[in-house]
């Protein structure tokens, strides 16, 4: 009881924050179908200010849906689907609960379904990313599919001349070492001598060349 007398203190409160202030889509009908009262978010939803008091729901259904309120008399129901137009030339989905009380019929929303032209301009703006997306990907294909075909790996077992060390191409060719691989990877020779070959090939060059290393490791030793 006491709960109750609390509710009678606040209702002047609740009915405006219900009017006026809540986003909760609420209208009452009464039983052939007249609206008798709907709050400031019904009339933001329908897109009109003025009294609609006095005028029939169907007049605010789509016209195939405005047989509906038949089904809304003398029943109640938590999930019940009706669907509006606005001036705009859209409509807005609700799903609502409704209450039948004596002569009337509360009809309340918690959420108002978006409006089919919010849906299609979300469906273009998801379009129009999928298709950026799409032409990303096929770019990157294109630049990965580009980079694998310059990128070129040795596999497998190399059959290569165990004298001159040529090695034998798929086609049965004997290729120089570098030849090959020059062709079949991205590297690239600079030619030089080791100290091996050079003093097989160039014996004086080679003793030459030494002198001059252990000359300048001398001075260097004195200098320290």
């Amino acid at each position: 009881m006491a709960d109750q007398d609390i509710l009678k203190d606040y209702a002047e409160l609740l009915t405006q924050y219900l009017s006026e202030q809540t986003k909760m889509v609420m209208f009452i009908l009464d039983n052939t179908g007249c609206i008798v009262w709907v709050n400031a978010a019904f009339k933001e939803m329908i897109g009109r200010q003025e009294q609609l008091e006095g005028l029939n729901i169907r007049e605010l259904l789509v016209s195939e849906r405005k047989d509906q309120f038949v089904e809304l008399s003398g029943r109640s129901d938590d999930n019940v689907r009706l669907l509006f137009s606005n001036d705009k030339h859209t409509s807005h989905m609700l799903t609502c609960k409704v209450l039948s009380l004596d002569a009337h019929v509360l009809v309340l929303s918690e959420q108002v379904m978006a409006t089919e032209t919010a849906v299609m301009q979300h469906m273009s703006v998801l379009n129009n990313e999928m298709s950026n997306l799409t032409r990303e990907l096929h770019r990157k294909n294109v630049v990965l599919q580009q980079t694998m075909a310059e990128l070129k790996i040795l596999r497998g077992l190399l059959p290569i001349c165990m004298h001159c060390k040529k090695i034998r191409d798929e086609k049965g060719y004997w290729n120089q070492l570098e030849t090959y691989i020059s062709e079949h990877t991205n590297a690239e020779f600079s030619h030089g001598i080791c100290d091996d070959c050079l003093n097989k090939l160039y014996p004086e060059q080679a003793k030459k060349i030494r002198s001059e290393r252990t000359g300048k490791g001398e001075h260097k030793n004195g200098s320290e």
